[in-house]
C-alpha cells in the first residue's frame, strides 16, 4: 500500500484540510483551516489513542476524552478531560456509539508540527507521532490492555514507553 503524506505549506490560511488516519502529516508553520475533516473511525465501545495538531473542545469528540495520569502497581491510569484538548498532546478516547472521532470543524488553528509529543508520568511516557515509524521499546493499546508493538507505528497514534521497566 502506498502512503501519501499530508505536508502542509500554507502560510496563513488553508480553505479545506482533510487529515486521514495512518497518513503522515507535517506542517512547519501554524495556520488556519477554514474547514477541517479528520478521517479516523472508532468502533462502538472502543478505546483509541489520538493526537491532533489543533486544539479541540471535548464536545466535538465522539466519545469521552482522557489524559494520561500515572502508572501505579502495573495499572495505567487516565483522568477525564472536559473542556479543551491541547494541540499536539496524546489523549485516549472511549466511544459508546462509534463512528468518526471528530466531525467537520470550521476555522481551526493548526499548530506547527513539534519535534516530539509526549506526556511523562512516573516511569512511563505516552508518546505520539504524525509520521509512520517503528519502535522496538513501546506498547500499543489493544482490546483489554497493552501489548508490545509489532510492526509499524502510524500517524495520529500514541504508544506507551517505559523507562527501563516493563508493564
Amino acid at each position: 500500500m502506498k502512503r501519501i503524506a499530508n505536508v502542509i505549506n500554507a502560510y496563513n490560511v488553508a480553505s479545506e484540510l482533510v487529515l486521514k488516519d495512518n497518513i503522515d502529516f507535517y506542517s512547519p508553520n501554524n495556520f488556519t483551516a477554514t474547514e477541517l475533516n479528520f478521517n479516523r473511525e472508532i468502533g462502538a465501545y472502543e478505546m483509541k489513542f489520538v493526537v491532533l495538531p489543533f486544539e479541540c473542545s471535548t464536545t466535538n469528540i465522539n466519545g469521552d476524552v482522557y489524559l494520561f495520569d500515572s502508572v501505579k502497581a502495573n495499572m495505567v491510569n487516565f483522568t477525564s478531560v472536559n473542556g479543551v484538548m491541547s494541540a499536539n498532546t496524546p489523549y485516549l478516547v472511549y466511544s459508546e456509539t462509534g463512528g468518526n472521532i471528530i466531525e467537520g470543524l470550521q476555522n481551526v488553528n493548526i499548530k506547527a508540527t513539534p519535534n516530539s509529543m509526549s506526556i511523562t508520568r512516573d516511569n512511563a511516557q505516552l508518546v505520539a507521532t504524525y509520521k509512520t515509524t517503528t519502535n522496538d521499546n513501546a506498547f500499543e493499546y489493544v482490546e483489554g490492555g497493552f501489548e508490545r508493538l509489532n510492526g509499524e507505528w502510524f500517524p495520529f497514534e500514541t504508544l506507551l514507553k517505559f523507562n527501563g521497566e516493563t508493564l
